[in-house]
């Protein structure tokens, strides 16, 4: 027997059947996940047609894609978290594990300097829509030193990136 074979349509949402596939994938091989496997992953159960699919079967295929985020965060690039923010906040996803947040948005904050404009972008919807605050208390001290290299790097990513925490 193959691989599961996923129909979607043109907008991306996948079929009920497929969605059960996806969770048995998950489930059965969710420990050997990279970081790109994870956000994929997320972004396509997340974004599925569920109804049909037993609610036990995708809590715990959630579970265990939230296990190996966490176990394969520092393998995080700047696409994956801002890739994984997006979606929880699109479908207004709470983690079973509070701490999963928290770490990407550390995460976030680590590799911010590296973000491209559509990660930054994505980061900055997920946490407005999600009602939080990049960066917290940071935020005040980064606003303010990188006025100055605003000045001399106009237009630079990486300054923008970093008004953004």
């Amino acid at each position: 027997m193959g691989p599961p074979h996923t129909t979607c349509s043109a907008t991306g949402t996948c079929k009920t059947a497929a969605a059960r596939e996806l969770c048995e994938l998950i489930e059965t091989h969710a420990e050997e996940f990279n970081a790109v496997n994870v956000a994929t992953a997320f972004r396509k159960l997340l974004q599925s047609r569920r109804d049909g699919v037993p609610r036990g079967v995708v809590e715990r295929a959630l579970s265990a894609l939230e296990a190996a985020a966490l176990r394969s965060m520092d393998a995080f690039q700047g696409r994956e978290v801002a890739n994984i923010l997006h979606i929880m906040a699109k479908t207004r996803y709470r983690p079973w594990d509070a701490a999963l947040v928290l770490r990407l948005e550390g995460r976030a904050e680590a590799l911010a300097g590296t973000f491209n404009a559509q990660n930054v972008a994505n980061k900055l919807w997920a946490y407005a829509t999600m009602g939080r605050e990049p960066g917290g208390r940071r935020r005040r001290w980064r606003a303010r030193s990188t006025r100055r290299r605003w000045q001399t790097r106009y237009g630079s990513v990486r300054v923008f990136s970093s008004l953004c925490l």
